[in-house]
This record gives structure tokens, C-alpha cells and sequence, in this order.
């Protein structure tokens, strides 16, 4: 008897952990999806994206501290029938109101040329500044402003699987300068494997910083900051915590599942 009882037990065992097994083999996976950015947080500023129905962005709409007088920027996005932005409209509005105007073109894909112009409160846009965009020299791009003030900038973006490991700002640039002068580096480094916040949002959005992925840490003029990030199931960042000296801040953000 006491044989039985233990063979009959044995077999309630196997039973059991044979439909705890097909309970784990049932449990659902998660599906990895791409997110779209809704609302990013900070703590100066709360800024909204908004989409068309054909999943492109739209608006812009960022509120809170932005300097220069100014509590609210509201950029509107319009595309051309290739499908990439042809224009964006930015308005700042506060105890003080100005604007510009963006217009993009492009060459096999890539953006080439920004003409930007700036409102000036009499009702038209006047000519503010040329931008170029160079990628002859291999993950190097070059990007070069000229200003109807006669202000001339030129930038250097090193660039390694997609992400830019530095930048360079040079100024004072002119016939006899053509290089210019340096002004600053910053230098970009720990790289995460995971989805920048913005990945997926037009082109013209990133420019000139291109960036895949997220970094760990910033360095310029001697000054280093640290960036840690929690992220959910689809691998995106819902929130970057950077640290510089013995302070930090926080950013979050919130997406759509598309």
C-alpha cells in the first residue's frame, strides 16, 4: 500500500509540474514595438508632439522657461511630396515675440541647405542666415552658417555608428580664415544600445546633432556630465537622470506605441 501511495503521489507531482511547464510555455511574450514621442518633461519646460495620421510630426509645442522673455515655442512642421520637411515655422511668444522660418532642401537623401529667416514684428520675414551641410570627408559632417550679419560659423561633427563622438565650433571665419577659429569641443562618449526618445522623428529634428543612441557622458571645457537612463519594454528611455558636480536633474518621457 504504502508502494501505491508513493507512486500515486509521484505521479500527481508530474502532473502538476507538467501544467506549471505548459503555463510558462503559454505566458505571453512581449512584442517589441517602435514608440513615437508624446510629451517630454523637465524641469524648466514641458514640450508635446504632435502627429498627422500618416505618423508624421506636426507640432512642436514647448512651454515653460525658454529664455530671452519668451514662455512658449510652438514650431509647425509641413512636408513635401517626397515625404521630408520642407519648412518649419517657429513662434516665440512671452513678454517678448519674434519667429523664424526654416526651409530645407535636400540632395540623395540628405539634407543640404537650410535658408533661414527671421520674423521681425512688421509683418515679413527678413533673410537671417544660410546653412550648409558638407559630407564629402567619411562620418564626417560639416556644417557651415552664414549670416547676414556677417557672422560666419563653422561646425565639425565626428560621427562613429551613427552617433556623433564630438563636435567642434569654430568662428571667425573668412577668406583669410577659411578654417576659422576654435572656439570649443564637445565630446560625446558611453553610448548605450538602445533608441534615442526622438528615433524615428524627421531628419531636419536632429540636424545637425545626429545621434542613434543615447550617451553616457558629455565632456567640454573641462566640465563632464553623466547621463544614467531607465527605459521601458520597447527599450526607449522614460527617463535620463544627468549628474554634473554633486547636482542632478531629471527629464521623462512619455510615448505611443505605433
Amino acid at each position: 500500500m504504502k508502494t501505491i501511495k508513493n507512486k500515486f503521489a509521484l505521479v500527481v507531482f508530474a502532473l502538476f509540474a507538467v501544467s506549471c511547464s505548459s503555463d510558462d510555455n503559454n505566458s505571453p511574450v512581449h512584442e517589441i514595438r517602435e514608440n513615437r514621442i508624446t510629451k517630454e518633461v523637465d524641469e524648466n519646460t514641458t514640450t508635446t508632439f504632435t502627429y498627422n495620421a500618416s505618423n508624421q510630426l506636426i507640432k512642436i509645442i514647448e512651454i515653460g522657461d525658454l529664455g530671452f522673455g519668451t514662455t512658449q515655442k510652438v514650431e509647425n512642421y509641413t512636408y513635401g511630396t517626397d515625404g521630408k520637411v520642407a519648412e518649419v515655422v517657429t513662434d516665440y511668444t512671452g513678454s517678448s515675440s519674434y519667429g523664424f522660418k526654416y526651409a530645407y532642401s535636400y540632395n540623395a537623401g540628405k539634407l543640404v541647405t537650410i535658408i533661414v529667416k527671421k520674423y521681425t514684428g512688421s509683418g515679413t520675414y527678413d533673410n537671417f542666415s544660410q546653412i550648409f551641410f558638407d559630407y564629402n570627408t567619411p562620418n564626417v559632417v560639416e556644417r557651415a552658417e552664414f549670416r547676414q550679419d556677417g557672422t560666419t560659423t563653422r561646425t565639425v561633427y565626428s560621427i562613429a555608428n551613427g552617433n556623433t563622438t564630438s563636435y567642434s565650433v569654430y568662428t571667425g571665419v573668412s577668406a583669410n580664415t577659411p578654417n576659422g577659429q576654435l572656439s570649443y569641443t564637445n565630446i560625446y562618449s558611453n553610448y548605450d544600445a538602445k533608441k534615442t526618445p526622438y528615433a524615428g522623428l524627421p531628419l531636419v529634428f536632429h540636424e545637425p546633432y545626429l545621434f542613434v543612441n543615447n550617451p553616457g557622458q558629455t565632456q567640454s571645457s573641462g566640465s563632464t556630465v553623466n547621463y544614467t537612463y531607465q527605459y521601458n519594454d520597447d527599450g526607449y528611455p522614460t527617463k535620463k537622470t544627468m549628474s554634473f558636480n554633486s547636482t542632478s536633474t531629471s527629464t521623462t518621457y512619455l510615448y505611443e506605441r505605433i
